[in-house]
């Protein structure tokens, strides 16, 4: 409960960031203990294997004509940061990947044996009702469970496809 307290003395984005890279160690710590695999093997298993830059490139690339609609069209918010920025697009983006793609959809899927939709649909499901408080009213609800329930189906799926690599679903789901 005193942890929650310290928000009031830092930034927002200071604690949110702090809150990622405390969900991202909880996410190697789980697969480390449950699995009694080494460090560097939770990590292959977690998906953080593979080719980051070539991964980088790619969503980088296909992201390219939405981020200059965007440029063209959205004036900068004056209160961004590279706190805000690198939190809120990179670190939380990739947390969010870490639990429900890496370890969530990983274990089901590797450890459990589940086929592929039902590993795929239970962390996609939680994805999309951890956005629940984004809505205002029933029909943007329905929206944002559509749209992030499939982003999260749509993730899992890259996953696989990438040889179980998170790097590719974790900078082009963002």
């Amino acid at each position: 409960m005193r942890l929650v307290g310290l928000r009031r003395f830092v930034s927002d984005w200071l604690f949110d960031g702090a809150c990622n890279i405390l969900q991202i160690a909880l996410c190697i710590a789980a697969v480390v203990g449950a699995n009694r695999l080494r460090l560097r093997t939770a990590f292959e298993e977690l998906g953080l294997r593979g080719s980051f830059y070539r991964a980088a490139t790619f969503s980088f690339v296909a992201a390219l004509p939405m981020l200059v609609a965007f440029w063209l069209s959205s004036p900068l918010n004056p209160k961004m940061t590279l706190l805000s920025v690198a939190v809120g697009c990179f670190l939380a983006p990739f947390a969010e990947e870490m639990l429900f793609r890496g370890y969530t959809f990983g274990q089901l899927y590797r450890r459990a044996r589940w086929g592929f939709w039902v590993s795929a649909s239970v962390p996609s499901a939680l994805f999309a009702l951890g956005h629940a408080y984004q809505s205002r009213d029933p029909l943007e609800l329905f929206g944002i469970f559509a749209v992030t329930g499939t982003g999260g189906l749509f993730g899992c799926w890259l996953y696989l496809r990438w040889n179980g690599s998170l790097w590719l679903s974790s900078v082009f789901m963002r």
